[in-house]
């Protein structure tokens, strides 16, 4: 069956919106933080990934890697403020904790699922595509040291670790060696992990056991030595009955929304569900430890955005999923609108070249055209950019269908006000209606 539908759209690339969702009110809640599974479509050394303001927390089989960005200067760039150039350079740091000696075939677990799920449409390879992916707020390493266990645990207060002594099971086997810190020091029982972007604090460790009913404090304290983190019981404990330690991580400078998310569209459906559009950035899965930067010249190292979708119920209280679309490029997207049948549809422009497509699509391959920049905006097209228009199925878990649409230059990037109009024919074909922004983009197909 063809679905036909005319989108009119002003082609001011980042503030476009359809004309008739001026009172369109995007809901402002963040859902809070969460350990998101690995099913694929991430580097297979990922077990779970929390994104959390201004870096990301990415949990292996052996430890932990911590990637911190500048938020305050991504938000500048993104503004148009001091060093948004092409040149412009986004400081980051990555740091790992490693379990040391901890064992390979530990019970990985997770557990408190979370009220929303996601959906992962990123590149061309459709092996990699995943969706309902499920979030949790704990997941279980068990048995990381003999009869030891560690468990992580979020809320929209933070991140929080603690580790389950069984009785007559050895603490002192737990080592955690941080690599890639600026300095790490103890300061009053709590423990400093410096990075050029931010400070890990770990609260003062509280040691707990339940005996015979009654929770009794263990005194406990840090222990540091060639950056390994150790705990001692000066007091000693009752091994007779499990040890709970249990320290509180807090990131000194990240505060606010959870993800670096900047809005740029809305709709809403049949039902009064509400949709927002937008852009996210990613600084990606490191492969090093140590300060680096995140160049907008050339192909991106660790850095790119995305299209980032989210549905909310009808009141905008609850978050229902987040599907994320796009390639190894930036995307932009500038219009969204759901058809009869509750699909969304989307527009914008990409400058990926592994862009996602589908079988019998207008156009799979990547046109592009010129190096772009938008200094307002903080947003790079390497090698320009073509239209693309994807569809949706109601829940996000299906890309039903998806094209380029672009000539020889940079298509869906105009600063005019001309309003364009496109016929979008969905049995996989995309026919503008009108003028992309560039060099001639080929009106065939139907």
């Amino acid at each position: 069956m063809k679905f036909i539908f005319r989108l009119s759209v002003l082609c001011i690339l980042f503030c476009s919106r359809l004309l008739a969702q001026d009172n369109i009110v995007i809901p402002k809640t963040d859902p809070s933080l969460c350990f998101t599974e690995n099913k694929g479509q991430w580097d297979s050394r990922i077990l779970y990934r929390s994104k959390f303001s201004g870096g990301t927390l990415y949990m292996e089989p052996t430890g932990l890697t911590y990637a911190f960005f500048d938020k305050k200067q991504r938000a500048s760039i993104h503004m148009g403020g001091l060093g948004s150039t092409k040149d412009a350079k986004l400081k980051a740091h990555c740091i790992k904790l490693e379990f040391l000696g901890c064992n390979s075939n530990f019970i990985n677990q997770h557990d408190d699922e979370g009220v929303f799920y996601e959906n992962f449409y990123q590149g061309s390879d459709r092996s990699k595509w995943r969706s309902h992916v499920n979030n949790y707020h704990k997941v279980w390493y068990k048995n990381i040291y003999d009869n030891i266990d560690y468990e992580a645990i979020t809320s929209i207060k933070g991140i929080k670790y603690n580790f389950y002594v069984k009785p007559n099971a050895n603490p002192e086997l737990i080592k955690l060696k941080y690599s890639g810190a600026k300095k790490i020091r103890l300061v009053k029982n709590e423990l400093m992990i410096i990075t050029s972007i931010d400070s890990i604090v770990e609260k003062a460790p509280y040691a707990y056991q339940n005996i015979k009913g009654k929770i009794v404090e263990v005194p406990c304290r840090y222990a540091l030595k060639d950056n390994t983190v150790s705990f001692e019981f000066p007091e000693g404990y009752d091994k007779n009955y499990e040890l709970v330690i249990d320290p509180i991580l807090v990131f000194a400078a990240q505060s606010g929304s959870l993800a670096d998310n900047f809005g740029m569209t809305a709709t809403y459906d049949n039902n009064g569900n509400l949709y927002t559009g937008g852009t996210v950035f990613d600084n990606g899965y490191p492969t090093s430890v140590g300060a680096y930067d995140i160049t907008f010249s050339g192909p991106p190292a660790f850095g790119n955005t995305d299209v980032v979708v989210t549905k909310f119920n009808a009141t905008g209280t609850t978050l229902l999923f987040s599907t994320y679309l796009g390639g190894s490029g930036s995307e932009i997207v500038t219009s969204l609108i759901v058809d009869q049948n509750n699909n969304l549809f989307l527009y914008g422009a990409t400058g990926s070249a592994n862009f996602p497509t589908t079988a019998g699509a207008y156009d799979n391959s990547f046109n592009g055209g010129n190096y772009l920049f938008f200094m307002f905006n903080g947003t790079e097209f390497s090698n320009g950019t073509d239209i693309f228009v994807s569809k949706f199925n109601p829940t996000g878990t299906t890309l039903m269908g998806s094209t380029y649409v672009g000539g020889s230059d940079n298509d869906g990037v105009n600063y005019t006000n001309a309003v364009i109009t496109y016929t979008v024919a969905y049995s996989g074909t995309v026919t503008p209606g009108g003028p992309t922004s560039t060099q001639p983009c080929v009106p065939t197909g139907g």
